[in-house]
């Protein structure tokens, strides 16, 4: 049965890598956010959001988790979609 997620997170571009490692496939998100995160899954794996979702889990802190996600994008020339005015 198909889930959609529905939220801010869908919109965040870390949320939306972490959401289909989980397996989600389909997002829900405004209108502002769906041009630049329709770019970003074009750009990944599905394989890589699985090992992102895996060093998330396996974290000691949420400031680990962001230093993986952010390293991973600009790692990926992605960067630009996490700072600021992205």
């Amino acid at each position: 049965m198909p889930v959609t997620i529905c939220g801010e997170i869908a919109g965040e571009p870390a949320g939306a890598l972490l959401l289909m490692g989980m397996g989600y496939r389909r997002l829900s998100m405004n209108g502002f956010n769906l041009r630049k995160i329709n770019w970003l899954i074009r750009k990944v794996t599905l394989d890589e959001c699985k090992q992102l979702l895996s060093l998330a889990l396996t974290s000691v802190s949420q400031e680990e988790v962001f230093v993986h996600l952010n390293q991973y994008l600009e790692t990926k020339g992605l960067g630009g979609l996490i700072r600021a005015g992205a």
